[in-house]
């Protein structure tokens, strides 16, 4: 029977300390499978590259990407999909065992019944407080307002065949954001529990600043509800203040009587005017997005690389 061939798109930053000891770990549960192990150097400035040479001499079957400086996670990702060779599927997971190789039988299993995307949805997060409540925030609040779900504690942890890696290498808009892209692109997903343990060693990368970013690409990649919100904040204010000054010219012209209320004027224009800059520093997010891609610059730039056939 024809071996399984598989491609493990890792990315890694400042990951030296956890490259031998993940590789070590995925061996116990791929080394039977005609395997590809694709390590994405993002830019690390600590020992990552070196480490990755050493298990690329050891082991054939171990590629790299070297990136000429840190793009990101997301284009860390995109760069492994973007060069694989052909295989039967790909699964992309972190470096750092929070993605633990274990659950990869299951996610096979699940390719092997039909599915074209098996995604890994947390049952726990080790995460901080703050990070921890940002995320549940982060997955509520984009779910309702963006045209596209994505599964809540769904991290880039997945099982892609190589079918619909074919479809993603035709998305190459700037704010590049796979749990978006997926979805959209529809197939047959499946997903899986799994338990998510502490990372051992070293700190995430991912921090709450990352997080925000993440959200606001996330957001303004997706939908223009947020546009159409703000069409409506203005319709409401201006429906508003309409009312108010009819009710004004009313009194004035058949009660005699001018409204009084500097307290309530000097609030309500402060209020609007607050309201105002939100909406006009969102509508400068989709310009900005505008001009990133009307630039057209790679998601990223290789400096080096060893990629089989």
């Amino acid at each position: 029977m024809k071996s399984l061939k598989i491609n493990i798109i890792t990315p890694c930053y400042n990951e030296v300390q956890n490259i031998k000891i993940f590789y070590m770990e995925l061996m116990t549960w791929i080394a039977s499978y005609d395997y590809t192990v694709t390590f994405v150097n993002d830019g690390s400035d600590d020992d990552t590259q070196s480490e990755i040479l050493r298990l690329s001499i050891i082991d054939n079957r171990v590629d790299y990407i070297r990136l000429s400086r840190n793009f990101g996670h997301q284009a860390a990702i995109k760069a492994g999909l973007d060069v694989v060779a052909e295989c039967d599927f790909v699964i992309i997971m972190d470096v750092d065992l929070q993605h633990p190789p274990k659950y990869i039988p299951i996610m096979i299993d699940k390719w092997k019944n039909g599915a074209d995307v098996v995604n890994a949805i947390r049952i726990n997060d080790p995460s901080n407080f703050i990070k921890k409540n940002f995320s549940i925030i982060f997955y509520n609040l984009i779910n309702k307002i963006s045209d596209v779900k994505i599964i809540p504690n769904s991290p880039d942890f997945r099982l892609i065949s190589y079918n619909v890696l074919t479809s993603l290498r035709q998305m190459n808009e700037q704010a590049y954001f796979l749990r978006f892209i997926l979805p959209w692109i529809g197939y047959n997903h499946h997903n899986i529990l799994f338990e998510c343990p502490s990372r051992k060693i070293g700190s995430s990368k991912y921090t709450l600043k990352k997080q925000v970013s993440l959200f606001l690409r996330g957001v303004t990649s997706t939908t223009i509800n947020p546009l159409r919100f703000s069409m409506l904040f203005g319709l409401f204010f201006s429906t508003l203040s309409f009312t108010y000054a009819g009710y004004a010219i009313y009194q004035y012209l058949f009660n005699n009587k001018t409204l009084i209320g500097w307290t309530s004027i000097v609030f309500s224009v402060l209020f609007i005017a607050g309201i105002q800059f939100l909406l006009i520093g969102l509508i400068g997010e989709y310009l900005g997005k505008t001009f990133s891609e009307s630039k057209k610059r790679p998601h990223y730039i290789v400096n080096s690389k060893k990629i089989s056939d």
